[in-house]
């Protein structure tokens, strides 16, 4: 049986609408997934943030802390931050550490978190590797306003206990101190730019 061009157009139609359709639910799932793997890791996120902060509190809460102290980490709370969740579980390690004693040991660590994500944003600026050691990358912060004066202060007397801590150089720390400078540490980070966001320089 002869098959007429209008049956061959018509079947071809179809064909190319099934195809269509097909294609239109894979993107659809495909969508739908990524959705799925973004929401699950705002919640991880969300979920490691809390976790911190409400342990941070506690401690400050401990230790007779300042009512603006209190306010700050508050405002924390609410504030929306481009923080990987990656640096969020870092930062929940960190206050583990401090709740189990380990105060010296926390700032350390928290003072290395702050390095690391200056020494990712230097490179990703500079095109370059970071040979930098941590007092210059704080001063580089500063100029390209990453960071402020008032909080390069605090950086630069976190960064002097960690040093303390590293030299085993009596470095006791009081729980109340440890806690103002973990808030400190957290409030940095909070503020620094998102590696993405940045453009290199040359």
């Amino acid at each position: 049986m002869k098959i007429k061009t209008r049956d061959i157009f018509f079947i071809a139609g179809a064909i190319l609408l099934l195809v269509m359709i097909y294609l239109f639910i894979k993107e659809n799932e495909r969508s739908n997934r990524l959705e799925r793997i973004a929401a699950r890791a705002i919640g991880e996120r969300d979920y490691y943030k809390k976790s911190y902060l409400n342990q941070l509190e506690t401690k400050l809460i401990e230790t007779d802390a300042p009512h603006d102290l209190l306010k700050e980490l508050e405002g924390l709370k609410v504030h929306f931050e481009n923080v990987d969740t990656q640096i969020h579980k870092q930062i929940n390690t960190v206050m583990n550490l401090l709740t189990d004693g380990y105060k010296e040991k926390a700032i350390f660590d928290l003072s290395k978190v702050i390095e690391n994500i200056l020494k990712h944003s230097y490179e990703k600026v500079e095109n370059t590797k970071c040979k930098m050691k941590f007092y210059k990358l704080l001063e580089y912060a500063v100029k390209h306003d990453w960071i402020s004066q008032e909080e390069h202060q605090f950086a630069k007397a976190i960064k002097k206990i960690r040093n303390n801590e590293g030299h085993q150089l009596n470095s006791e720390v009081d729980l109340k101190d440890a806690s103002t400078a973990i808030l400190s540490g957290v409030k940095i980070i909070y503020h620094l730019p998102k590696l993405s966001s940045l453009s290199p320089l040359k």
